[in-house]
């Protein structure tokens, strides 16, 4: 129909994320386990100035990963804007 537009042999959906089926987990999702994501979160947080967020999402990261160095200086970098300087 569209020359040079590239078509697509089917539409269909993403496919779900596995759900946690462990018994004893109570917290669900596989992304909260991951510090990266965690990471990435907080920064998403810190680029619309939500400073508390962020340092609530690094902190998790660290709790996962205590040598990323990358959440730790971002962390640091919210609790200077929001002047928790301690």
């Amino acid at each position: 129909m569209y020359p040079g537009l590239a078509a697509r042999e089917r539409y269909e959906k993403e496919p779900p994320m596995p759900k946690n089926t462990a018994a004893g987990s109570s917290d669900g999702h596989v992304e909260t386990k991951n510090p990266l994501w965690l990471k990435d979160k907080g920064d998403a947080f810190v680029k619309d100035k939500n400073y508390v967020s962020a340092i609530e999402a690094y902190s998790e990261s660290l709790k996962i990963d205590s040598k990323l160095t990358a959440a730790l200086m971002n962390r640091s970098y919210s609790y200077m804007k929001v002047f928790k300087l301690q």
